[in-house]
């Protein structure tokens, strides 16, 4: 019953984590204007290359596979922060 459990957890985790993936990068993708500008495509390109790499780098355990997608989480903040390739508006009128 515990592998059963152990395997059910694995697997809801893993789903989670790729749904969650998923949706950081279509919203990295999204402009506050509508569709990604070039910049904004790129970075979020970046993001899934540098997933991928993580994947490929720590293997396809559930910790590494958590922390390629933690990784990618940061890397699409970073694409949406102000100033960054989704969001180059700045805040410098105020």
């Amino acid at each position: 019953m515990k592998k059963v459990l152990g395997y059910f957890s694995a697997a809801f985790l893993a789903a989670f984590l790729a749904v969650t993936a998923q949706f950081t990068l279509v919203s990295a993708q999204q402009p506050s204007g509508g569709h990604p500008t070039p910049e904004c495509e790129a970075c979020a390109q970046a993001c899934r290359d540098e997933f991928e790499q993580c994947k490929l780098t720590n293997g396809t355990s559930k910790s590494a596979f958590g922390k390629c997608a933690s990784e990618l989480e940061k890397c699409g903040a970073a694409c949406r922060k102000p100033g960054g390739a989704c969001n180059p508006q700045t805040d410098s009128g105020r």
